[in-house]
Order: structure tokens, then sequence, then C-alpha cells
């Protein structure tokens, strides 16, 4: 998506017929506004990996990923409360 959308930005300004104020600043700040959008979709990517992995470790995600409307995050979110709370109560 975020390839598609600096095309998609840079095809406008091609088609400019007016010269806007900061349209050249623009060729050098939105790559790289791009790539750091694509490192952090990669970063979200590898959590998530990892949090799906941890919970499909706990012995009651099958349990929990059973029930309807219960996904890697609900799930998750379930037993983190859990957790918390029992070391409240410790």
């Amino acid at each position: 998506m975020a390839e598609r959308l600096v095309e998609d930005i840079f095809t406008a300004l091609d088609e400019q017929t007016v010269v806007v104020a900061g349209t050249g600043a623009a060729t050098t700040i939105v790559p790289g506004l791009a790539a750091q959008l694509r490192a952090h979709l990669a970063q979200r990517a590898a959590l998530e990996r990892q949090i799906a992995d941890l919970l499909e470790a706990h012995p009651l995600s099958k349990l929990l990923t059973s029930m309807p409307g219960i996904g890697v995050r609900t799930g998750t979110r379930i037993l983190i409360a859990e957790v918390v709370k029992s070391t409240k109560t410790v």
C-alpha cells in the first residue's frame, strides 16, 4: 500500500500544471516517509507473529481461540489480564 501511495503522489505531482510551494521538497520527503512506513509495518508484522507464537504455546490457547469472536488479539488480552490480575493478588 505504501508503494502504491508513493506512486500515486508522484503521478499527481507530475500532472500538476501549477507549481505549489513545497512540491520539490515532496520528492525528498515522501520516499523517506514511505521507507519509514514500510519498516514500521514490517516491525508490526514481526511482533504480531511473535505474539501469535506465544499465545499458541500457552496451554489455554486452543480453548480461548475456539470461542466465537476470540482470535489472537483478544485471546492475548485475556491472558495478559489474567497474569496482571494474578500478580496483584500475590
